[in-house]
């Protein structure tokens, strides 16, 4: 590895050298080289990305001089929207290298020539005739640097054509009359082949349906007559929004989230099937978990966020249009075919303001007159500790931009907690600004979609009203979801921001204070202490029955709520339990999830006594399975690092994990869940790369390192 990426090093002082000397191609191999030598190398990408504008503004062509388009890589039919997408791409890519690699400042001055030329409407159409003219009357033997242009792969992925492909026009998407439109092929002749495979696989083509759009043009219209055309056209949003409904986008399996007899995006269906202009599309429904909000959801009040599930049961409806649709989903999918919908960090949504569930779900008329904030998420909504947000404010003389509301008595930040999660309306597709895109543009502003953007007065249209579908709902044990990742490091205090009312905590208790107690969450007292009310195991099988007898700890299995209620500090929680709830809320399953971290006792026996557990020792295990009625769960043990008490990784024998399952039956071996997050590797105290870093108020006192 070292001395790949010291020949990797070489190569890149190679390259400088050569576009110092203005060898692009020659730079760019050498670079090309230096990234399949060492792909970890520093900003190799920013390095190629000069090279290939560098190369593509070497072509120049009479009466035109560099082409801007490909200067940017685009079609000359690429609209504004497409022109700034990739103007700030390219400005991102050459921002790392700008003042430190050869010919970077000069690619930056390139790409934002061109950016001015076809983004200005007077300016790109003068641009475009002399273009298609120059096309036309020089032909391609007369582009100039000829022996710099040579057949190269394009950093940005770009398929390369052979000069076979070219010659015989086999290849329609790099069909060479497509590049040099209405030039005679003997004049195709003259071109050298290592220079048209640059062309194919770097430039866009110039398309013949945009020179005779230009030509009649022409032909009916003075210049001026135009520029004030153009300048008509040109949209008045910076970000075409539209471009994320375009109708090639839409597909079979997809899941969008629409405004179908909703006017806002609080609806989300899967596309079944596509045709012609008409799309087939599947509803899901949400996955309420408290009484309020089965109320809620018992009303038809639109649900963005928390759990759903895809009822194959509704009739699927034809949706034809696409501004019914407003933007594509990415969910977390779950273990089965429930998928779920968070807010994550630097998305903007719509929540409700003056919000309240139990209020809004029993009068529908309050919902109907509220009004909406509009917030952008400052980190990842987490269902055990929701989400911090900040408040957006309108900038003055713009109808869809926003900005965050920095008025330091305005308390703009402020905190969403999971039992508030239907306060989330939807979610609005956004562009975040750079800073100096348009006039009074700042950087850190961004512009909403107005498809999505709510008016106050919250409206909706209940679905079953003119549909023969019908929004119900879950009611049944609910599937396992997927893990929640952990913070990504041990809290000290815990405070109301962590806990929620409804969750299920595992508190330290016993003479060794280990977390081997649940408790359900019921309300706060204050800020350091809640009222619990605690969870009793609920034995099955009959080795569970003989251990409860024994008044031994049981922390794997069914468990009831208890009668017990107590107020307690926080500073006895360990950690969250992830758990499946019965329907009448009384019975909780608890049972090691994969990717969470559990201690258990070494020589368990299912006959152990008292005497017996006295004298327990444990071992810690990463679980690799979740946890399943037939197959258990599947473990690996983890050992301390040499010298780092709280510190594992894995146990290898010759050079092997060993790995083990464990059975329904001897769950009970499991002693209890220690919180942990895995952590890069700290080479110079010998931690390796994916080692545990275990919360060290849950290590057993005894246990085998």
């Amino acid at each position: 590895m070292d001395q790949n990426k010291r020949n990797a090093l070489l190569n890149k002082e190679m390259a400088e050298k050569m576009i110092t000397s203005e060898d692009y191609m020659g730079a760019r191999d050498k670079l090309v080289e230096a990234k399949k030598l060492f792909p970890m190398l520093e900003n190799v990408s920013s390095m190629l990305t000069v090279c290939d504008i560098l190369c593509a503004a070497s072509i120049k062509f009479p009466g035109c001089g560099v082409d801007n388009y490909w200067v940017l890589q685009l079609r000359p039919s690429a609209n504004d929207s497409d022109i700034k997408s990739r103007y700030w791409k390219l400005v991102g890519m050459l921002r790392p290298v700008k003042n430190t690699f050869p010919g970077a400042e000069l690619a930056f001055k390139l790409v934002q020539d061109a950016f001015t030329v076809l983004l200005d409407g007077g300016q790109r159409f003068g641009f475009d005739l002399k273009r298609c003219q120059s096309w036309r009357n020089c032909g391609a033997h007369e582009i100039t640097n000829k022996d710099r242009v040579e057949t190269a792969q394009s950093s940005y992925g770009t398929k390369v054509a052979s000069t076979s492909e070219i010659s015989d026009g086999s290849n329609k998407e790099n069909d060479v009359t497509d590049i040099f439109p209405k030039i005679e092929n003997s004049q195709q002749e003259k071109i050298d082949s290592p220079g048209a495979s640059w062309i194919s696989s770097h430039v866009v083509p110039v398309e013949n349906e945009e020179i005779d759009r230009v030509a009649e043009s022409t032909s009916s219209h003075t210049t001026s007559e135009l520029q004030t055309v153009i300048h008509k056209k040109r949209e008045d949003n910076f970000f075409n929004f539209n471009n994320i409904r375009r109708d090639e986008v839409f597909d079979v399996g997809q899941i969008w989230a629409t405004g179908y007899q909703a006017y806002l995006p609080r609806r989300y269906a899967m596309i079944t099937n596509k045709s012609n202009f008409e799309l087939s599309v599947a509803w899901f429904k949400p996955v309420p978990l408290t009484a309020d909000e089965r109320r809620w959801c018992q009303a038809d009040i639109p649900v963005s966020c928390g759990s759903f599930y895809l009822d194959t049961d509704m009739m699927q409806d034809k949706l034809s249009g696409s501004r019914i649709f407003s933007h594509i989903c990415s969910p977390v999918h779950g273990l089965t075919e429930e998928f779920e919908i968070y807010p994550k960090i630097g998305e903007v949504w719509a929540i409700y303001k003056d919000w309240d569930l139990f209020e809004w779900s029993c009068n529908l008329e309050l919902l109907k007159g509220g009004k909406f904030e509009i917030v952008e998420i400052l980190e990842d909504y987490l269902k055990y500790t929701g989400a911090l947000v900040t408040r957006l404010i309108k900038v003055d003389g713009f109808k869809n931009i926003y900005q965050r509301d920095n008025e330091e008595e305005s308390n703009s930040t402020f905190h969403i907690s999971p039992t508030n999660l239907y306060i989330f309306s939807h979610y609005i597709p956004s562009f975040k600004f750079m800073g100096g895109e348009m006039d009074k543009i700042e950087e850190g502003m961004f512009e909403l979609d107005l498809l999505a953007l709510p008016q106050d007065g919250v409206n909706f249209k209940p679905l079953n009203e003119t549909s023969s579908s019908n929004i119900s709902i879950v009611t049944e044990i609910l599937p396992p979801l997927k893990p929640q990742a952990e913070t990504q490091s041990f809290k000290g205090n815990w405070s109301t921001n962590d806990i929620s009312v409804g969750q299920i905590w595992a508190l330290y208790s016993g003479s060794d204070a280990m977390p081997r107690l649940y408790a359900l969450i019921n309300s706060f007292v204050s800020m350091s202490h809640v009222i619990v009310t605690y969870l009793e195991p609920q034995p099955v099988i009959d080795v569970e029955i003989s251990w409860e007898k024994e008044n031994l700890p049981i922390v794997c299995g069914i468990f009831r709520v208890g009668k017990t209620v107590q107020t307690l500090e926080m500073l006895w929680f360990s950690c969250p339990a992830k758990f499946q709830r019965s329907t009448n809320g009384v019975f909780y399953k608890i049972y090691p999830r994969k990717g969470e971290v559990w201690a258990m006792y070494k020589n368990w026996n299912k006959k152990w006594s008292q005497s017996d557990y006295q004298n327990y020792q444990c071992r810690i295990v990463e679980i690799l399975s979740d946890f399943s009625d037939d197959s258990g769960v599947k473990i690996v043990r983890l050992v301390e690092v040499k010298g780092c008490m709280t510190f594992f990784q894995r146990h290898r024998y010759d050079g092997f994990e060993l790995t083990r399952a464990v059975s329904k039956a001897e769950m009970l071996s499991f002693s209890h869940r220690i919180p942990a997050f895995v952590v890069p590797g700290i080479g110079r105290y010998g931690i390796p790369e994916n080692a545990w870093h275990l919360e060290p108020d849950a290590l057993p006192p005894r246990h085998i390192t």
